[in-house]
């Protein structure tokens, strides 16, 4: 994409500076607001990562700028899952807790939900295979549960997310329980 409109160039430097969407007088509350503890704020991603190319190529003709495209299109796709839950196609339960093995209560409570999706969005990054190979086990019911995994490109900020950051002696070994474990 490129941003010879000006009102392009505009957009997109107010969203980056105020985090600042869907207008107002104050930006966003959240989009620089960090909890302690959470780390630090991915400033190189915005919202227009979650949005397939080709759909804001055929939105951003008809729209002021690439950010009323995309704006256009996330509120398209709200209004589509809001049809869904209101027709009672969809149900949404919020639980709080800490996804480990040792979480034995919250393991059996997904487990016995009988998820048919469950969606991994990064969170690979953040365990060995084994162990993240494990909880999907755990959590599944056979033949019903299908594990969706994606992983953002963290080997340049995360010590420990890619193979060459271990010692290479612990690497082959790493390969082989990785290999074992997409076999069972």
């Amino acid at each position: 994409a490129n941003c010879k409109r000006e009102s392009d160039r505009l957009a997109l430097c107010s969203y980056h500076l105020c985090g600042q969407l869907l207008g107002g007088d104050v930006g966003s509350t959240v989009m620089f607001c960090n909890p302690p503890g959470t780390g630090e704020l991915a400033l190189d991603q915005d919202f227009l990562q979650t949005i397939h190319y080709p759909m804001l190529a055929d939105e951003w003709p008809r729209t002021a700028s690439i950010m009323e495209a995309g704006i256009a299109i996330v509120l398209k796709r709200l209004s589509i899952c809001m049809s869904h839950v209101k027709a009672g196609e969809v149900v949404i339960s919020v639980h709080r807790g800490e996804l480990t093995a040792k979480n034995r209560s919250l393991i059996a409570k997904i487990r016995a939900s009988n998820p048919t999706l469950i969606s991994w969005n990064n969170v690979p990054d953040y365990f060995r295979p084994s162990e993240f190979f494990s909880l999907c086990k755990a959590l599944s019911v056979p033949g019903l549960t299908l594990h969706r995994v994606c992983s953002m490109n963290w080997i340049q900020t995360c010590f420990g997310s890619h193979i060459l950051d271990y010692p290479q002696e612990q690497r082959k070994q790493f390969v082989i329980e990785g290999a074992n474990l997409m076999r069972e």
